[in-house]
């Protein structure tokens, strides 16, 4: 519920920078229209007043937002480090599942090797068909569910931040 209520603490703050951003190109094309042959000291006054205005209300909004997105990139990181940990935690119970099925394949194979009963066999025949129709758990079809994920997962942020440099540092 709180996070509710900061994502719409920020949906407000940017509403009120969005028409900050508009007040201030009015504020450009009313001094774009100022005639320099009619020169008129009053609407200069009253256009520097409302420039005045105009930042004095962004000072207003950087002491409100600032905090708030402040705590709402904390909040996001702590939140980002829990649910990679639940995926690291899934992707490697996952791949103890993975790993048991393996060994009681290998078990079913030796013991079929062995001296047993026909019913054993049978039993040993079916997991080994059971094991051919077994798939690892993916995402939709997208990746697999293993021991490997979050290896992907953290290349594929560090190719996104350096990404996001290249196209900051340009």
């Amino acid at each position: 519920m709180a996070f509710l209520a900061f994502d719409l603490d920020l949906v407000y703050a940017i509403r009120v920078i969005v028409l900050l951003r508009k007040y201030l190109k009015e504020w450009v094309q009313m001094v774009s229209r100022l005639n320099y042959d009619q020169d008129d000291g009053y609407d200069c006054v009253k256009l520097f007043k409302i420039y005045q205005n105009i930042l004095q209300a962004f000072e207003l909004y950087k002491a409100v937002s600032q905090f708030l997105v402040m705590l709402m990139n904390v909040f996001g990181i702590v939140w980002l480090f829990k649910d990679l940990s639940l995926v690291i935690l899934q992707s490697m119970e996952c791949e103890k599942f993975y790993i048991a099925v393996e060994e009681a394949k290998m078990v079913c194979i030796q013991l079929i090797m062995k001296n047993s009963s026909e019913s054993q066999k049978r039993l040993y025949k079916q997991v080994l068909h059971m094991n051919r129709m077994f798939s690892k758990m993916s995402a939709c079809g997208l990746f697999y569910i293993d021991a490997t994920l979050p290896t992907r997962l953290m290349g594929l942020i560090a190719s996104y931040y350096v990404l996001l440099l290249q196209f900051a540092l340009l």
